[in-house]
This record gives C-alpha cells, sequence and structure tokens, in this order.
C-alpha cells in the first residue's frame, strides 16, 4: 500500500468517525489528505468502497492486537471473556477520541454489520475459542460456528449501551 493510498484511509476513517458515513463525501476526504478528489478515485471506486477499506484495515489492527492479547491468556473461558472486553474497549477508545454520538456509532456498526466477511472472520475466531473450551473440557461440544453467531449477536445487541456507558 502506498503512503499516498494510506493518507486516504486515514483521512477518510477519520471523517467516517467524526461526521459518520453518510455525511461524509470525497470532496471531505480529499481536502482532510490534501489531494484532489481524482486522486482517491484512482484508488476507489466510490465512497462505499472507499469506507469498506478504511473500515477493513482498521478493523484488521484491532484484530491483531486483541489476537495478541489473547494468545498470551491461558484457558478459553478467560480468552473468550478477554476478547469481548478487548473488542468493547477498543470501540469506547473510538467514541471517545472523536467524541462520536450514539447516531453516528449506531450508523457505522450498522455498515460494519452488513460486512459479512466481517462478521464470518469475528464467529470464526469465537469457534476456535469455543473449540479449544471443549478440548479443554470448560465448554460443551456443539455446534461451534453457530455458537459463536449467538455471542456475535448478542454483543453486538449490546454494544451500544456497553460503550455510551464508557
Amino acid at each position: 500500500m502506498s503512503s499516498k493510498e494510506d493518507l486516504i484511509l486515514e483521512s477518510a476513517l477519520e471523517l467516517f468517525l467524526k461526521f459518520g458515513y453518510k455525511k461524509t463525501n470525497i470532496d471531505q476526504i480529499a481536502k482532510h489528505a490534501g489531494i484532489g478528489k481524482g486522486t482517491i478515485y484512482n484508488y476507489y471506486k466510490n465512497k462505499e468502497v472507499l469506507f469498506k477499506t478504511a473500515a477493513d484495515k482498521h478493523k484488521l489492527c484491532v484484530d491483531q492486537e486483541t489476537n495478541e492479547a489473547v494468545k498470551k491468556i491461558d484457558g478459553a473461558r478467560k480468552k473468550l471473556i478477554r476478547r469481548a472486553q478487548l473488542q468493547v474497549l477498543s470501540f469506547q477508545k473510538i467514541f471517545q477520541k472523536y467524541a462520536m454520538t450514539m447516531e453516528i456509532f449506531e450508523e457505522l456498526l450498522s455498515v460494519m454489520l452488513d460486512d459479512q466477511q466481517f462478521i464470518y472472520r469475528i464467529n470464526k475466531e469465537t469457534a476456535e475459542i469455543l473449540e479449544l473450551g471443549e478440548q479443554e473440557g470448560d465448554f460443551r461440544g456443539g455446534d461451534h460456528m453457530e455458537s459463536a453467531k449467538q455471542i456475535f449477536e448478542i454483543t453486538t445487541r449490546f454494544f451500544p449501551s456497553w460503550i455510551h456507558s464508557a
């Protein structure tokens, strides 16, 4: 990834987090990045692709940090709890850093929840922890992916209240 592309992604992410997806446009991102609007279109087809790419880059960073921290913990039960805590904390940091309103948070959360690859990756990581827990005798056997999906759904339903209570 070029430094110009990194600049575009960083500018886009910052504006999406400050103003929301709907209220951020390519002109604002270009101005914030100090480049021409056409330069953005050299890298990204449209605002939606730019948003997904910026969000994916951020999510991968958060996932890497979370996974590194969770690897150091013994026991699937503790890993599962710490993983959820770290995910909530990462959103709380963003929420506070950008003085994000609940309206913008919920808008961005709904866009993220439309990303099936993101959801699959999160569920797969959770399913792996559940499988480890079964091997360790902490959890019962079963369809780990289905259990992970249920955990994800419950977590995302409560996310706004957890973030808001930060």
